[in-house]
């Protein structure tokens, strides 16, 4: 097979992943598709799929370049930082593919639309996935998941439309600056945008896709709807900040938002001290119980130590051990009690609007508060994280409205270690949050 591969002449689509343009290139020099990744890699690395996820084994020269950018941008390794899944799935629109055109971000596992058509992608069933190494060249639809790039044919013609071109640029834009941006911060040790580039589906987590969807994914499917999320940040320091100023802002904290909440605290320190076996619950407000775990948080390793009493006269032993353990490189600023508290209340008032219960646990030296802390040496000077807007109808105490009390919570601790947030009603699915 010569060195120079035959296409068309306005070369490939914008954004054409390297799987649709083997599969052309192979039909267009009458070869099998194995064939054509044998011949442009830089050496033999087999056949497997995730190997051709990357440009770096590949000679650039021999793949059929686009007006609007680097051939590079035909492989999905460009766009993510992390490594492919071992079972990666690979997806399609099937508008797309009668033009021939199969983009590079259907290979990206958190995409699941369409942009151009505003479609769900389907996805390419096992035998497709093999097949694309071998000698099959996809000219009738599969049976299994109907994948078929259009024929030589009819691509001939739709490739010379400029408004096509034109269109799946503008589409495939919107996914590069995302990912782009996702990938430059994650590199620059963000660990924010490292967990997304890292996840392989945004929809599954109600709280990741708020992120998402607040910092520009391009998707306008939202799964949550009508929720708000603002960033927070906070600098490094090497101050040395006493209990008492931890105390203090929790104070100033609890007189602000818990005035007249004072018989929901009371509910929630009852369920505190040894466990017997017993299921206990009670029923409280959500800014009482945000206080609650806060402060038994900032106060105790884990929840297999509690104390029998009022919180608000508990110590911070696990701020004092959480600085001891980083050998005094940093101290822990009082701020973090506020961003740490709006933090959990975000997380447990979005899964409970999806319909969760949200079971609670706290081991040492891991969670929420944890990640905060640790952020503050890893980081580079400044640090952020994200909270969320969260509704007043969940922030107000619903014991002082007597003429509506259903949206008071359940509190229940019904095992060693664990406790769980609930509505009154019942509910089938759970999600758990490390304080």
């Amino acid at each position: 097979m010569s060195k120079i591969l035959a296409f068309f002449r306005n070369g490939a689509y914008p954004y054409e992943s390297i799987f649709g343009l083997v599969i052309n290139i192979a039909r267009f020099n009458r070869v099998a598709p194995n064939a054509v990744y044998k011949h442009c890699q830089r050496q033999s690395l087999g056949m497997d799929l995730r190997n051709c996820m990357y440009a770096s084994n590949f000679c650039m020269a021999f793949f059929p370049a686009s007006r609007n950018r680097s051939s590079k941008r035909n492989f999905p390794g460009e766009f993510k930082r992390s490594a492919f899944a071992l079972d990666c799935e690979i997806k399609y629109c099937p508008e797309c593919i009668k033009l021939g055109y199969h983009s590079v971000f259907n290979c990206l596992p958190a995409v699941k639309y369409c942009l151009y058509h505003s479609l769900e992608l389907c996805r390419l069933c096992t035998t497709c996935k093999k097949n694309l190494m071998r000698e099959w060249l996809f000219t009738i639809p599969c049976e299994e998941c109907g994948f078929c790039l259009a024929p030589l044919t009819i691509q001939a013609r739709v490739r010379n439309d400029p408004q096509i071109r034109i269109s799946l640029y503008k589409f495939g834009k919107k996914y590069q600056v995302w990912y782009d941006n996702v990938v430059a911060n994650a590199i620059g040790g963000s660990t924010l945008h490292r967990m997304i580039d890292g996840c392989s589906d945004y929809e599954a987590d109600p709280v990741l896709y708020a992120l998402v969807s607040s910092i520009g994914w391009p998707v306008l499917k939202p799964v949550v709807s009508n929720v708000f999320v603002r960033f927070v940040s906070w600098d490094m320091s090497n101050l040395s900040y006493p209990e008492q100023a931890w105390i203090d802002t929790c104070d100033s904290w609890a007189k602000i938002f818990l005035t007249g909440h004072e018989s929901c605290l009371f509910a929630c320190e009852t369920t505190l001290g040894y466990w017997t076996g017993v299921v206990s619950e009670v029923e409280a407000c959500l800014m009482s119980l945000v206080y609650f775990f806060v402060r038994l948080r900032l106060g105790f390793l884990s929840f297999r130590y509690q104390p029998i009493g009022c919180v608000n006269q508990m110590g911070f032993g696990y701020v004092t051990s959480l600085e001891a353990m980083l050998f005094g490189l940093v101290k822990i600023p009082p701020r973090l009690f506020r961003i740490y508290a709006a933090k959990l209340m975000f997380h447990i008032a979005l899964y409970l609007d999806q319909g969760y219960a949200v079971k609670l646990r706290m081991s040492a030296f891991e969670g929420m508060f944890y990640g905060l802390a640790m952020r503050s040496i890893t980081g580079t000077g400044r640090c952020i994280d994200f909270v969320g807007y969260t509704p007043y109808a969940l922030r107000r105490c619903m014991k002082l409205n007597v003429i509506n009390n259903d949206q008071s919570l359940r509190l229940k601790r019904g095992q060693d270690g664990v406790f769980e947030i609930s509505r009154k009603e019942e509910t089938l699915k759970s999600v758990v949050i490390n304080l």
